[in-house]
């Protein structure tokens, strides 16, 4: 992982020659006597320009030497996820998921073309006052940040294998991308420590607490993939952008899919013909073991694991939502139920 806080600033600027506002990322003086940190602002120009349409900014310009230098990159009229991170705390779990497939599919395009992003946090996703959103700049290599507290902010986004000396690439990215997704969802980063150290042996040891759990609201659903992408172990981690994004996807839709027969209240109280009631939200993660044990056998037998479409037929509801023809699907671990939806008046 790489930052460069402390040796840039991003202004905005007028290009006259085009009538168009741009961002400038500067170099700070005493950053451009280092040929190291030249050498990357060069790099980082050339890669980012090489990918124009692949959801990352566009660079128009670029010089990089002792007298001047900067990036003259698209300007992105909004802010960053990290300022509605820090002004707001947690997106909604659609809105996370949003994001993080945007930046999964920029990620893919990257890691196509031979590259890395190496910078990966929620300040380089650069979100429109429409709603879209943007990777900000690679990289162009690694860069140990200076400051300790920005020491210690980086320090979170790298994976482990980083830390421990391994190279930036495309598995690094997917993790900070993780780290990403679970900030956006529960307003927290996953690791923490008092300094850089703390941090890295953080996330070197400790497993964090699924996001479900730790805000409500966060549907269980979620909890897979994200725990995947932080899989200390790059085996178990997901392992590219391309698949990340088709299981953010497949979460996307597994949520609406719950949305769609829950409604927003998530709330549900059924009576089964053959007896037996289930009681509570299927936002709650504690209902997993209770939807296998109970839906899962009553509709397809006990001995019979869930399949894509695991049943058909129809419940009698009492009170709360009445639910026909039905179906039941497998998303990860978790089993998710389908159907038409009537919600009593008032």
């Amino acid at each position: 992982c790489s930052s460069d806080l402390g040796t840039t600033e991003v202004v905005t600027a007028r290009d006259t020659h085009l009538d168009r506002t741009v961002a400038l990322k500067v170099l700070r003086p005493e950053a451009r006597a280092d040929a190291a940190t030249l050498e990357r602002l060069r790099r980082a120009a050339q890669e980012t320009g090489a990918l124009r349409g692949h959801g990352i900014v566009d660079v128009y310009d670029w010089e990089a030497d002792a007298a001047s230098a900067y990036l003259a990159m698209e300007f992105v009229d909004g802010g960053t996820l990290g300022d509605t991170l820090r002004s707001h705390g947690p997106v909604s779990p659609e809105r996370a998921l949003a994001l993080a497939t945007a930046t999964a599919g920029a990620l893919e395009g990257i890691h196509r073309a031979g590259s890395v992003h190496g910078g990966v946090t929620p300040d380089a996703v650069l979100i429109s006052r429409e709603g879209w959103s943007k990777l900000t700049t690679l990289r162009g290599g690694q860069a140990p940040a200076t400051d300790p507290e920005d020491a210690r902010h980086i320090a979170g986004y790298c994976s482990p294998e980083v830390l421990r000396g391994g190279p930036v690439d495309a598995s690094a990215d997917v993790w900070a991308l993780g780290v990403t997704l679970y900030e956006s969802l529960t307003g927290a980063r996953p690791f923490e420590g008092a300094d850089a150290a703390a941090v890295a042996a953080s996330v070197q040891r400790d497993t964090p607490v699924a996001p479900s759990q730790r805000v409500v609201g966060v549907p269980f659903v979620l909890d897979g993939v994200v725990m995947r992408l932080l899989s200390r172990d790059p085996a178990n981690r997901i392992a590219d952008a391309a698949t990340a994004r088709a299981e953010l996807s497949k979460a996307a839709a597994g949520i609406a899919a719950l949305v769609r027969v829950l409604g927003e209240r998530g709330a549900l109280t059924v009576l089964f013909e053959g007896g037996g009631v289930l009681l509570g939200s299927l936002f709650d993660a504690r209902l997993v073991d209770r939807v296998h044990a109970v839906i899962a056998p009553m509709i397809i037998g006990a001995a019979q694991a869930p399949s894509a479409v695991a049943g058909r037929g129809a419940w009698r509801m009492a009170d709360a939502v009445r639910l026909r023809e039905f179906e039941v699907h497998r998303l990860g671990a978790d089993i998710l139920v389908d159907g038409l939806v009537e919600w009593p008046e008032g």
